[in-house]
C-alpha cells in the first residue's frame, strides 16, 4: 500500500511522488516540508505547553502552513544579537538559534570572540566559548559574559553551532567597542576637591 501510494497511485498516469527513474518529484519536497514544519510545531506547542494541542489547535498551528510557501528547512539558522552590558573589561554576548529538522540531533553552540574577524572557521577565532547543548524547539537564546577585555577595543564575534547532520553559523560576524577605562583620581586630587576653602 505504502509503495503504492509514493510511487504510482494510478497505472499509466504517473501519479506519484517518486518517478519511475526514482527521483522526487516536487509534490514530495513540498509533502516533506509540511510534515517536518507540522513536527517542529508539535514539538514547540508541547514545550509551551506541556501537551499535544487538540484538532482546533492543531489546526490553527497548521493552516498557516497552507497559504504559504514552503521553503527548503534550515537545519541550524543563526543571528548575532547585540552585544549589551559592555564594560571597559567584560561584555554579554547573546545569539538565537533556530533548528528547523525535525529529529535531527540537538546542536552544540558556540560563541566565538576575538579582536580580528575568524569568518567561518573556528581555527581562525582567537577565542570560542561552548555554551553546551540546544534542548528547544523553535527560537533559542543563547549567552554568554565575557571577561578579561582590553578597554577601547573592537572585538569581533559570530556564534557557531554543530551536530551529527549538519553545521551552521551567523551569517555574518559582529562588532562593540569597549569603552575607555574611568580616568583614576589620585589621592591628592581627591583631598584638594573634597577640603572646603575659606
Amino acid at each position: 500500500m505504502l509503495f503504492w501510494q509514493i510511487h504510482n497511485n494510478e497505472p499509466g498516469k504517473a501519479f506519484w511522488l517518486v518517478d519511475s527513474a526514482g527521483l522526487r518529484t516536487p509534490c514530495y519536497d513540498l509533502h516533506a516540508r509540511f510534515l517536518n514544519g507540522a513536527k517542529v510545531g508539535l514539538g514547540e506547542f508541547k514545550q509551551e505547553h506541556g501537551r499535544l494541542p487538540d484538532d482546533a489547535e492543531f489546526g490553527d498551528l497548521l493552516a498557516p502552513m497552507l497559504n504559504t510557501p514552503l521553503p527548503t528547512p534550515v537545519s541550524l539558522a543563526l543571528t548575532n544579537l547585540p552585544a549589551v552590558d559592555v564594560r571597559p573589561d567584560a561584555a554579554t554576548l547573546s545569539g538565537v538559534l533556530r533548528q528547523g529538522i525535525y529529529g535531527e540531533p540537538w546542536a552544540r553552540v558556540f560563541v566565538c570572540w576575538g579582536i580580528t574577524d575568524g569568518g567561518t572557521s573556528l581555527v581562525a577565532w582567537q577565542h570560542v566559548v561552548d555554551l553546551e547543548s540546544n534542548s528547544r524547539f523553535g527560537v533559542a537564546t543563547v549567552s554568554t559574559t565575557l571577561t578579561g577585555l582590553q578597554p577601547s577595543q573592537v572585538y569581533y564575534f559570530r556564534f557557531h553551532a554543530t551536530n551529527a547532520l549538519a553545521q551552521g553559523w551567523s551569517a555574518t560576524s559582529a562588532t562593540f567597542t569597549t569603552p575607555p577605562r574611568p580616568p583614576r583620581i589620585s589621592k591628592i586630587q581627591s583631598l584638594v576637591t573634597s577640603t572646603p576653602t575659606s
